[in-house]
Order: C-alpha cells, then structure tokens, then sequence
C-alpha cells in the first residue's frame, strides 16, 4: 500500500511539471568556424626535469648581457661578458713577461717565470 501510495505522489510531481505555463525559450545561433581563447587560472607548482649548474672558469661580475629572454641561441654564440679584475691582472702579468722574454732571451724567460710565480 505504501508503495501505491508513493509511486502515485511521484507520478503526481512529475506530471505537475509536465504543465502549461511560461514554455522555457529556445534561442538558436549558426555555427560557424573559429578560434577558441580561453584563459584557465589554477594553482599549482613546477617542478625541473633537470638541474644543471653553469660555473664560469673565471671570477668576476657580469658586465655585459648580449641576449634577451627567450632568445634562440646556438653554440659559440656570446651570452654575456664578465668584468674580472684578476683575470685582467693577469692577462696584463703575462703579457708583459712574454715581452721581457722576446726581448732579452733566456735570460728574460727566466725573469718572466720568477714573475709569474710571484
């Protein structure tokens, strides 16, 4: 009996809404091609594949950065310039023993070689 009883209650509601009433307003469009932007924010985080550490053979601070963010590059190409003024001094060290050596022989070799060990 209950079951009689709520199978006709649930027939009753849904026919309710079978009703007349205002009828829900269809609006159609054409279809066409197109693109589709759309724009997701979520939050979340990223994680590298890989590490790799870039270590330069000289001490310094950067002088000069050549290319941009995002850039193509390939090998050989110059990313950026340091400024090191030990490098410098010793660039300017041995090329002046190299001087002293062309000029005065073997004996300026080993001027030049006690001046580089200093």
């Amino acid at each position: 009996m209950k079951t009689a009883l709520g199978a006709a209650l649930a027939a009753a509601l849904l026919l309710s809404g079978c009703g007349g009433g205002d009828a829900a307003r269809v609006r159609t469009g054409t279809v066409s091609r197109g693109s589709v932007a759309e724009v997701v924010e979520a939050a979340g985080s990223v994680t590298a594949r890989a590490v790799s550490a870039v270590v330069a053979p000289a001490d310094g601070t950067v002088a000069a950065l050549t290319v941009r963010d995002g850039a193509t590059v390939k090998a050989g190409d110059v990313l950026l310039r340091l400024s090191s003024p030990s490098a410098q001094q010793s660039l300017s060290t041995a090329l002046a023993a190299n001087a002293v050596a062309g000029s005065t022989g073997p004996a300026g070799q080993a001027l030049a070689a006690a001046q580089l060990q200093a």
